[in-house]
């Protein structure tokens, strides 16, 4: 009998019984699966060590009660975490003073590609390519000459630059990956 075989006749015979022992001490139908599925796996893996006849399925008990209770460990950890986490937000959620709500609607009133770009630069410090690359922008840096704002090269006056932006936000941005380099 190969290990497969042996995996199929384990689980054939002993599922429900680990389905009831699993749904009866879970709250929920996906803690049922995660448990079900985790005690399996454990099973597929370490084949050789499940015992034969009765046996095996005492030993899926012990796999399912350990499986269960990295559960309710996990969930705990996650609890505690998710309290930490909000405290912290409350503490250090900045305001949104009321002098500058036009911004906040002006930046609202982007289109959402804009608006993320806008804040990977501003907020995350993100500079032009790191920018480019989270957002999954490829192609062309050129801007693109009929855009507005953009310059050509007849304009006569070079933009101020102020050096309060290191980023470029340009309406030529393509969602087309890079062309493979030329071999020749």
């Amino acid at each position: 009998m190969t290990y497969r075989d042996r995996f199929e006749a384990v689980y054939d015979a002993y599922y429900p019984a680990i389905h009831q022992y699993a749904a009866r001490r879970t709250d929920s139908p996906d803690d049922t699966a995660d448990v079900i599925s985790e005690t399996f796996l454990t099973a597929w893996r370490r084949i050789g060590d499940v015992p034969e006849g009765e046996r095996a399925l005492l030993w899926l008990y012990g796999v399912a009660r350990r499986v269960l209770a990295n559960q309710k460990r996990g969930a705990a950890r996650q609890a505690v975490l998710a309290e930490r986490l909000r405290d912290e937000l409350t503490v250090d959620r900045p305001g949104t003073p009321v002098d500058l709500e036009y911004v906040r609607t002006a930046f609202n009133d982007l289109s959402e590609r804009d608006r993320e770009v806008l804040a990977s630069a501003c907020w995350e410090e993100l500079i032009s390519e790191p920018v480019r690359q989270s957002r999954g922008m490829y192609g062309d840096r050129r801007p693109n000459p009929s855009a507005p704002g953009t310059q050509t090269a007849g304009d006569d006056a070079a933009p101020e630059k102020d050096g309060s932006a290191d980023v470029v936000l340009e309406s030529s941005w393509t969602d087309t990956k890079p062309s493979p380099p030329s071999t020749e």
